[in-house]
């Protein structure tokens, strides 16, 4: 169907019509979520003066995606209006993307329709390309990326300009790196052996300049708030949740979205096969970027928005099936015509129909279960143990979309989050008298800001209640994505975690501390500063070699703290306290202070980590019994009229073994009506996990479990067993711990 610079009048028409079509798919879906106003409260401190900040005050990057942040400032600045400003910029974005994609990277019509197709009917990318999140501008960048990938030349200049849109994908998020990484190499690799004088030098010199923003941001990160990464690193790295269980979450998260939105993960993989049929060196670096993005997310668990982590890798497939080269189409061609050439003369001209209806098809939900064979039992339940492959398709969505939550979490804890927002941020539940959001999160913020007075509060979900709070509210987010403490706190322990909330343990007098910091100024004393005379006398060079010259205030035995101490600190832990002096100096001192610059150092280089408890902040209230001194019974006949056995909570209990044992298996009694997960614990940590129950035989009070246990842990030894429920009726027991017989 040609070229795009010859595309006849009817060619454009045809392609203006189909993006209309996305444009009206986007309006009647269009919604903002929690997460987003976490973004925006840091828009609304920015443009009110106090700084790139969460809580005023207090420098810490709760937002993700710095490019995106910036892009939502300017107009919020003009319009001072949070909800369709953000949802009009969102809009905007994606349907700029689209016709991209649809009129550069696709560079016939037929392949053009064909793109336009997989983004109306996928739910992935319809669902975030509004929701206030980064992911149109990360489809944006994306698209432009590929579009100098596949019909660029191999010059140094393109190098130039693929290295900057890679640079501005990652400020923009950057965990999409990998989808840019493999095709920048390729491109620095094509162009280096090009025509020029030192071709080699040029395009790794363009390679180096294109990187600049994200290398400059990442400099202004580290001075302005002490640390190179987003908060919300912080607190994903250190939630303690093992390598294992976040894989096998994140193959949950994989599935989930075969099961809901099968178009999504069956374009990534068409547009993999796709890049092998091409053969050139940009379609394959396309396709690897994919492949290890999503190793990526299967790595990290996913995530708890369905589809959220796909909608990118997503729009790459798009582009390996859509953005073939006239050179790779005749190549392709030429390679078929063996075996049916008359046939293949007419597929470009009429393969694309059948091509869209079988999209039509699939985003339509014709492959999932039609509604009426869902069981009525769960009409109402917002979580079901299945994802349900025929959710409403996202061309039919209307105003009346979320007044019911059936459907709307998975028993994995991945959520419709469009599903659950819409009715309360909904674009077609707009009304001018009413000020959307209206969910409850929105509603307590504005209550706290009618309140008018500096206050401090613990809460999660953090994003609507922040933004609508102002900013005399002080909010602690026990989730850790916007507390640079908790963020650096283990979550608390608990078998049914779920990615993306992992609770913390809000550390006694930490509110005080808070509220103390939030009323009153910190005397940071007469700081030196780092910088001051000329370069090759700063002060920095002496603090980063020895920090010489500076005297420790000692909390305890073994901290190692600098000469600042907050008198306001009411931390009940004093090492904790200790720890949290330095996170004060950090995002509340002095930029170029000396003693900040030294205390940045140690915090990221890890010399204040000694300072937190790792086991008591992950197990906080767990009961601690010994197993000698457990009550002597036969328990099979007891029941729950005899208080027998040790009661314990959803905290758990530890029984310590009282010296290291090597048994290979273990008998337990437990109540038997309930389910728990039994980990094993050695002196190197947790060794094994087993999970027990419920018994068969309901009838009984007790129920006893033989746990087997690898010959590898019976070697190490083992000295305690922690047990934590799982489900049942709160009504938890342990009757007794021994060696299995």
């Amino acid at each position: 169907m040609g070229d795009p610079q010859g595309k006849s009048p009817a060619d454009r028409v045809v392609i203006a019509l189909a993006l209309a079509l996305l444009a009206l798919v986007l309006v009647r879906t269009a919604w903002l979520c929690d997460d987003a106003y976490i973004t925006l409260r840091v828009v609304d401190n920015l443009v009110d003066g106090h700084g790139l900040t969460w809580n005023v005050g207090e420098r810490v990057q709760t937002y993700t995606h710095p490019l995106w942040l910036f892009l939502l400032a300017a107009p919020y600045y003009l319009t001072r209006e949070h909800f369709l400003t953000t949802i009009g910029v969102s809009m905007l974005v994606s349907l700029l993307a689209a016709a991209v994609l649809a009129g550069r990277v696709a560079r016939a019509t037929g392949t053009g329709l064909l793109a336009v197709a997989l983004l109306v009917f996928s739910r992935a990318f319809v669902d975030y390309s509004s929701s206030g999140l980064e992911n149109p501008l990360t489809h944006l960048l994306l698209v432009l990326f590929f579009a100098v990938l596949f019909h660029g030349q191999a010059r140094a200049r393109n190098v130039l300009a693929l290295a900057l849109l890679a640079a501005l994908g990652a400020l923009n998020r950057i965990d999409t790196l990998p989808l840019y990484a493999p095709g920048l190499v390729a491109a620095w690799w094509r162009a280096r052996k090009g025509g020029g004088t030192w071709p080699a030098f040029r395009a790794t010199a363009a390679l180096a300049c294109g990187m600049l923003p994200l290398i400059a941001w990442e400099v202004f990160s580290l001075v302005y708030y002490g640390f190179p990464f987003p908060n919300t690193f912080y607190a994903k790295l250190g939630a303690g949740i093992s390598s294992s269980d976040l894989v096998t979450q994140g193959l949950h998260y994989v599935e989930n979205c075969w099961r809901r939105d099968p178009l999504t993960l069956g374009v990534m993989a068409a547009g993999m096969l796709a890049a092998l049929l091409r053969g050139s060196g940009a379609a394959l670096a396309g396709a690897f970027g994919i492949a290890i993005y999503l190793l990526y997310v299967v790595r990290i668990g996913g995530d708890f928005m369905a589809g959220r982590f796909f909608s990118a890798p997503f729009v790459c497939g798009v582009a390996l099936l859509t953005g073939w080269t006239d050179a790779e189409r005749a190549r392709t061609a030429a390679l078929a015509r063996g075996i049916a050439s008359r046939f293949v003369e007419a597929v470009p001209r009429l393969a694309w129909a059948p091509l869209v209806i079988l999209v039509a098809w699939i985003g339509l939900g014709m492959p999932g279960r039609p509604e009426s064979d869902r069981p009525a039992a769960r009409a109402t339940e917002a979580v079901v143990d299945d994802a349900w492959a025929s959710p409403t398709p996202t061309v039919f969505s209307d105003s009346r979309h979320g007044k019911t939550l059936a459907g709307f979490k998975d028993g994995h804890g991945i959520g419709d989050e469009r599903l659950f927002y819409f009715a309360n941020a909904g674009l077609l539940r707009y009304r001018r008298n009413a000020e959307l959001p209206m969910i409850g999160f929105a509603t307590e913020g504005r209550r706290y800001r009618l309140l008018d007075r500096p206050a401090t509060y613990v809460h999660g979900s953090v994003g609507f209640r922040g933004y609508f709070a102002g900013p005399k509210a002080h909010i602690i987010d026990y989730y850790a994505l916007t507390d640079p403490l908790l963020a650096r706190l283990p979550a608390v322990y608990s078998p049914n975690w779920r990615v993306g909330h992992f609770v913390r343990n809000v550390p006694p007098g930490y509110v005080d501390t808070e509220q103390a910091l939030h009323t009153r100024s910190v005397d940071f004393g007469d700081p030196e500063p780092i910088i001051a005379g000329p370069p090759w006398r700063w002060p920095i060079w002496r603090a980063l070699a020895c920090g010489t010259g500076v005297s420790p205030v000692v909390y305890g035995q073994d901290a190692d703290a600098t000469a600042f101490a907050f008198d306001g600190n009411e931390i009940e832990d004093m090492r904790l306290a200790a720890y949290y002096d330095q996170l004060i100096l950090i995002t509340r001192g002095p930029i170029l202070a000396r003693e900040r610059w030294r205390a940045i150092w140690r915090m990221n280089t890890g010399r204040y980590d000694h300072l937190i408890d790792q086991d008591a902040y992950r197990y906080p209230g767990i009961r601690r019994v010994v197993a000698d001194e457990l009550p002597r019974f036969e328990a099979a006949e007891n029941d729950w009229k005899i208080a027998a056995g040790v009661a314990f909570t959803q905290r758990g209990i530890e029984v310590a073994l009282g010296e290291t044992r090597r048994e290979r298996g273990i008998e337990i009694a437990l109540d038997g009506n309930d389910k728990y997960r039994i980990l094993v614990v050695g002196d190197d940590g947790v060794l094994v996990v087993r999970d027990v129950g419920p018994s068969a035989q309901a009838s009984r009070a007790w129920a006893v479990y033989e746990v087997a246990l690898p010959e590898r842990v019976a070697a190490r030894g083992y000295a305690a067993l922690r047990v934590f429920p799982v489900g049942g009726d709160r009504r938890y027991r342990l009757g007794w711990v021994r060696p299995a017989e």
